[in-house]
């Protein structure tokens, strides 16, 4: 008797996920086990199994189809089995792809008997995936009035200058200042000739589809920045230790690693994990989160480290980070990293992560605020590290500084505590030497 294979649920945040590849054809025999598809979910392109041994009669849900958990994908069933009334009902439940030359794909006897999707329905299904275009073309001129900034207008009124002879150079023509002070110096050239060279083209408004993972981003960020009583604490450090310290650690690492080329350069921010690791073994109340109105102090110290890819942002986690060597930390974080931007990532390597890190230094960025990853209680941003005189000793002398903002749930981190771990915190960036013990 024939099944339906449904979206499977590939990790425990996921809703729905989008079809990218099918990898067995209609026809093909399929057991238990076997990978029948590509999924795209709201973090990663992750396998999607077959639970029932038989033949693929159909494939319901196309390339490109957004899928919700539960809904029917395909059907598995013996050869030459009559599936017509149970592929009629699967396709009425599953949004086909806007693309027009897919359509649900079933084994060669049953093309005939299938009756397909109204053209009408996949044209409008089409038109409502497409992106829309807003055409600004004539926007300001529809009025009919001439448009000059106001200074514009002045200096023509007092020069007698006619404005319909001007050519403007600012945005939709708009005849500024410098436009009038050329016309009255060479009223004769062609000014409007000049000008249309030099006008920007008013670029179209787009309405872009929401992918999956922008979508899950952006319900999780509001709902953490509305449900969280957020607030926020920042300490600058002197970051010169830290810089030292690494460069005199990689030039020791590429003396002992001549004939191992897996060890690679530990980074500003493999040291920033190890110390956040550290200063979280020694202040538990901020490696925590509130729970069904309880504080949950976590055993394990598993850090999260915010990674930019296509479209989207995701945290792969070092587990049990406390107990990993600095080498340890860049080889993960490396590793992870690079899953993450093909989007191999498996569940449980972004998941279940106790505090994250993110770090936008690498842009140039001197401070900024980030959004608590809930259900913790904490995140550092990290900023980058800038050369600028501090005071030493009384004296002013060339130094370098990091920013470091934490943001806590007030729920579970007072500012006493949050304050406390900072500090421990800069103890450990400002004493690296502590790091490699």
């Amino acid at each position: 008797m024939a099944k339906i294979a449904e979206m499977t649920q590939l990790s425990p945040t996921m809703t729905e996920g989008t079809i990218v590849n099918w990898l067995k054809k209609v026809g093909d025999t399929v057991s238990p086990g076997e990978i029948l598809a590509e999924v795209e979910t709201d973090k990663a392109v992750m396998e999607m199994e077959a639970y029932d041994s038989g033949t693929l009669l159909a494939i319901v849900a196309n390339v490109g189809s957004k899928v919700a958990v539960g809904l029917p994908v395909a059907i598995i069933g013996q050869a030459n089995e009559d599936i017509r009334k149970l592929l009629e009902e699967s396709i009425q439940k599953v949004p086909q792809s806007s693309s027009n030359d897919t359509k649900p794909v079933a084994t060669e006897s049953l093309k005939e008997k299938i009756k397909e999707p109204s053209k009408d329905k996949e044209e409008k299904q089409s038109q409502a995936k497409e992106e829309i275009k807003l055409n600004q073309e004539n926007v300001f001129s529809a009025t009919g009035r001439i448009l000059a900034s106001p200074l514009a207008k002045s200096i023509a009124l007092e020069k007698s200058i006619d404005l319909k002879k001007v050519q403007g150079s600012g945005p939709a023509g708009r005849i500024l200042q410098k436009d009038v002070l050329a016309y009255f110096e060479n009223p004769n050239i062609n000014h409007k000739q000049i000008s249309s060279n030099s006008h920007f083209e008013v670029r179209e408004d787009l309405a872009k589809p929401i992918s999956g993972m922008r979508k899950v981003i952006a319900e999780r960020l509001t709902s953490s920045k509305v449900n969280l009583p957020h607030f926020y604490l920042n300490m600058e450090i002197d970051a010169s230790a830290i810089v030292s310290f690494r460069e005199k650690f990689n030039i020791g690492l590429k003396e002992f690693s001549k004939n191992d080329s897996s060890l690679q350069k530990i980074s500003i921010n493999d040291c920033i994990v190890k110390a956040v690791a550290l200063s979280l073994n020694k202040h538990p109340a901020v490696n925590a989160s509130w729970q069904n109105d309880k504080i949950i102090e976590y055993g394990r110290i598993d850090i999260g480290i915010a990674v930019s890819i296509e479209d989207g942002l995701i945290t792969p986690v070092l587990r049990n980070t406390n107990q990993m060597s600095l080498i340890g930390i860049s080889q993960e974080i490396k590793s992870l990293a690079e899953q993450a931007k093909k989007r191999k990532l498996k569940p449980e390597q972004f998941t279940n992560s106790t505090f994250t890190i993110s770090n936008l230094g690498m842009f140039g960025i001197s401070f900024f605020t980030a959004i608590i990853n809930e259900p913790e209680s904490a995140i550092l941003a990290v900023g980058a590290i800038e050369d600028k005189p501090v005071v030493k000793n009384g004296q002013v002398v060339a130094g370098r500084t990091m920013s470091l903002t934490l943001s806590c749930d007030h729920r579970v981190v007072d500012g006493a505590e949050g304050a406390k771990f900072l500090g421990t915190l800069k103890k450990y960036l400002e004493n690296p030497e502590l790091l490699a013990s």
